[in-house]
Order: structure tokens, then C-alpha cells, then sequence
């Protein structure tokens, strides 16, 4: 078996889609942000396994952001904040798809830590708790 750990960091790179109807996308982007969007991104899960049950984990772009993740994890990645870089910009119409999809990725990494972890640990009950989901302020 794999030795006991404090923390797992699970991380992947994406590279960028291209076609025509990618570029469009990425064109309408472009105008927004003033620079092109990045040609990879990297997607980091960090699952501190001393979290308190009752605890949620943070989303980062860069630095700390009022969203959460609803769950005993943190996640970073290339996600566009708002202007006041307090949440994730779920408003504008282009940036809204790029960070969907980014949250997208979040959660289907996500749920394959969590199967693997439960095949581990054989569904010990104190594992399941920090699965929990937990509601959104």
C-alpha cells in the first residue's frame, strides 16, 4: 500500500483547442482581456488529508478568492476573476465559458481522487465525511 500522507497534490496541464470555432472564442477573449489566453493551463487539486470536516476548501487564481469549493479540497487553475479578483467571473458572457469549463475539470478531477480514495480505504466511514459537500454562501 501507498504510505499515509498529510496532504495528495493532483495536477494536470491542458493544452489549448484550436479551430475555427475555437478561435472565434478566443478572439472575443482576446478583446477582453487585452492578451491572448494562455496556450496550457495547469488544474491543481491540493486535498489536505488534516482538513476539519466542517472546513471548505478555497479557490485560487493566483491568490485566495471568496468562492469555495463546497468540499475538504482547494483547487488552483487559470480561472479570470473579477475585477476585484474576490470571486471567479461567472458573469461575462466569454470568460464565463472559459471558467466553467476550467470548474468543470475541478470537479470530474475531483471525483476521481474520490473513487480512487474510497477503493483505498475501503469506504471508511471517517474518509466519506470529507467528501462531504457542503451548501454555498
Amino acid at each position: 500500500g501507498l504510505p499515509e500522507r498529510e496532504q495528495w497534490l493532483i495536477s494536470s496541464t491542458l493544452e489549448r483547442m484550436d479551430g475555427e470555432n475555437f478561435e472565434k472564442f478566443h478572439e472575443k477573449c482576446r478583446e477582453i482581456l487585452k492578451k491572448n489566453l494562455p496556450s496550457e493551463t495547469r488544474v491543481s487539486l491540493l486535498f489536505p488529508m488534516n482538513l476539519d470536516v466542517k472546513d471548505e476548501g478555497k479557490i485560487f487564481v493566483g491568490l485566495s478568492t471568496n468562492e469555495n469549493t463546497g468540499c475538504g479540497f482547494h483547487a488552483s487553475a487559470h480561472l479570470y476573476p473579477t475585477i476585484e479578483r474576490s470571486n471567479v467571473d461567472f458573469q461575462s458572457p466569454h470568460l464565463s465559458k472559459w471558467n466553467q469549463q476550467l470548474t468543470h475539470i475541478i470537479g470530474y478531477t475531483s471525483r476521481l481522487f474520490y473513487d480512487w480514495w474510497i477503493r483505498r480505504n475501503k469506504l471508511e466511514l471517517r474518509v466519506l465525511a470529507k467528501f462531504n459537500f457542503k451548501e454555498t454562501k
